[in-house]
């Protein structure tokens, strides 16, 4: 929007401006032309940007709904600074983003053992209240501002950015409150932000743009990082798919919550997808029926693991260990008369009071 000039000081009156503000009908009129869109379609972007409080109504009547007649200011939801930014670094610690990583794995797997259920998918928040390893995370990532990322390995940004989404997810959640709409979750996704480096990072920012190889995401219409972004460098060639049984979803069907090293990441998360595969609760073979259930991963991010369905079911047999589950998904892919259908997903939050138990 910035740069297709919608963004502007928009003068409305020989005594009012609206700064840094765009007008309802500018909008529509670009995201139709760009996006190839119907203006209804462009109406209900607009009104998104609204709920989801990414833009701020400028006329007097008090509603909340999206008008072409009205001015939107955007709203710097950072505008507190980054969640990591409340004091100064020391400057003591390591810029190696490889040694940072490892001082941050020891701090975060003794949080985990505290706040995690047994399965470690389940986050008891309120016990990171008086967590003394918590406090020490805290203060530690003040000196992620001076990590140099220019020069660490894939794997080194592979683990660390994966840590890091997973505990600023839980240090948002511990700040702000659990999200208590879907508007809330997006707002914690999008628009509260870490200082790593030199740059800002969201969690969807560290997701889709370093950790998925700088793909659109869920609902986005746009790849998270432009051509002048200067976090460009950073991604992860073409995503490493394997995050997606490393990422904390916010949601009762997410993977084991872990911390990974910089040196054996890759070892790691393998590890983490074979045990997951091997699971009902990921991939199930009915060889009688000659069916394939798969987890809706595979599904609203199949790009991340082959140009079709044939292509993520040879991924996936490439990543499982050898035993009989996989030697019946093999039996019944070259077949080739199977039906592939997506398991439900429990959307219900990970993230829990144990007094509302």
């Amino acid at each position: 929007m910035r740069k297709a000039n919608l963004i502007k000081d928009n003068r409305v009156s020989l005594t009012k401006t609206y700064r840094n503000s765009f007008k309802g009908e500018d909008f529509i009129s670009w995201i139709v032309k760009a996006k190839k869109i119907r203006r209804s379609e462009a109406l209900e972007l607009g009104q998104e940007l609204v709920e989801r409080h990414f833009s701020q109504q400028l006329s007097s009547d008090g509603t909340v709904t999206f008008d072409s007649e009205m001015y939107y200011q955007i709203v710097d939801e950072g505008e507190s600074g980054p969640l990591n930014c409340g004091k100064l670094p020391t400057g003591d610690f390591t810029r190696n983003l490889g040694e940072f990583n490892d001082l941050l794995r020891q701090l975060i797997e003794p949080i985990y053992d505290h706040i995690l259920s047994e399965d470690k998918t389940c986050v008891y928040i309120e016990r990171l209240e008086d967590n003394t390893d918590f406090k020490h995370y805290v203060a530690l990532m003040r000196e992620a501002v001076n990590l140099d990322i220019e020069n660490s390995t894939i794997e080194e940004r592979l683990a660390f950015f994966t840590n890091c989404y997973n505990m600023q997810l839980l240090h948002i959640t511990f700040k702000c409150g659990i999200p208590q709409t879907i508007w809330a979750r997006r707002r914690y996704h999008y628009s509260i932000y870490y200082k790593i480096g030199k740059h800002l990072y969201s969690l969807q920012s560290i997701f889709n743009g370093i950790l998925r190889g700088n793909k659109v995401g869920y609902n986005m219409l746009w790849e998270p990082f432009g051509d002048e972004d200067e976090r460009r460098p950073f991604i992860i060639p073409d995503g490493e798919p394997l995050v997606h049984f490393a990422i904390n979803k916010y949601m009762v069907s997410t993977p084991p919550i872990r911390a990974y090293s910089s040196k054996y990441v890759i070892d790691e998360m393998h590890k983490q997808a074979q045990e997951l595969l091997d699971s009902d609760a990921v991939l199930r073979i009915d060889c009688k029926k000659q069916t394939i259930q798969l987890s809706k991963i595979f599904k609203v991010y199949s790009t991340d693991f082959g140009r079709n369905t044939e292509s993520v079911i040879e991924w996936i047999i490439d990543v499982m260990k050898p035993g009989s589950k996989r030697d019946n998904l093999i039996k019944v892919y070259y077949l080739g008369k199977y039906t592939v259908s997506y398991l439900p997903v429990d959307y219900s939050l990970n993230i829990i009071r144990e007094e509302n138990l």
